[in-house]
Formats: structure tokens, sequence, C-alpha cells
């Protein structure tokens, strides 16, 4: 699964009263990660346990992202990661992050199991440095562009 960060305003749409609205959406992308797995496993006729969650940190902008008022919904959300989802993800990968994301991590990372923070991996704005990285894991043509490869949309990987 993938996201873009950039494109979420989390201070606007819990300043609005729409924060339930995002944890909607995030628990939305877990389920279908979970959906993803059964699929997968189904159609290929292995078990798959885990996935991959990457993430694009452009346009990352700790007023709109990391506000006191956002603050409180990113750890309800590892919370609720950590409670319904444990050790769903084999690594949570973040590309393009921006150095005061850092900061933001440190906050969230209490919340976090020690496995959680193990699979974490940040990479910032250098794209040579993370595109071998996630070419150990991806096969360029399932990569889009924004992730150093050539496909149109992240399908489902079934390796």
């Amino acid at each position: 699964m993938s996201s873009g960060v950039g494109e979420m305003d989390t201070r606007n749409l819990i300043l609005m009263g729409e924060g339930n609205e995002m944890d909607r959406y995030f628990l939305y992308c877990y389920e279908r990660q979970l959906h993803n797995l059964h699929h997968v496993s189904k159609a290929s006729g292995k078990e798959f346990t885990e996935t991959y969650f990457l993430f694009n940190m452009a346009g990352y902008n700790p007023k709109a992202h990391a506000c006191l008022a956002c603050i409180p919904s990113w750890i309800k959300l590892v919370q609720i990661y950590e409670r319904h989802y444990p050790q769903l993800d084999r690594n949570i990968i973040a590309v393009n992050t921006p150095t005061i994301f850092q900061r933001v991590f440190q906050v969230l990372q209490p919340f976090m199991s020690a496995h959680s923070a193990r699979i974490v991996r940040l990479y910032d704005t250098d794209m040579e440095k993370w595109k071998p990285e996630l070419l150990k894991i991806f096969p360029e043509n399932i990569l889009t562009p924004e992730f150093g490869g050539k496909g149109s949309t992240i399908s489902v990987m079934n390796q």
C-alpha cells in the first residue's frame, strides 16, 4: 500500500471536526492491506502474513501535519495500529522525508512496540540513496515514478 502524505491537510481536517474521518481513512487503509493479503494468498496458494506500507513524504508540512492539534491524532492512529494490526507490516517505508519529521517520529516512538519502531525506514529526499533500497523489495515495474519506478500504479505484489 502506498500513500502521499503531502496530499492530506491533517490540521484542517481536525479543526473542521473531521478527525474521525481521517481515522476511518487510515482504518480503511489497514483493512485494505488485510484484504490484499487474503486475496494474494488465495490467488497464489501461498500464505502471506505481512505487507509493506510505502509513504511519499513530499509536501510534508509541519504546520499542516504536526501541529499541536494533530499530534494526538497521530498518537491515536499508532495506538490503533498497535492494538489491532500488530506486525501487519514487514516494513513501513517513508521516502522524501524532511529532517523535521525526525522530531515527530521521536514523539510517536514511545507509543510504538519495539517491533514497529524497528521496521520503520525513513529516507530523505535523495532518491539515489532510497531507490536502491526500494528496488531490493519491489520490482521496478510496479513502483510508480514518484518512488523511482516505471509502473503506472502500485499493484499487489505476490512474490
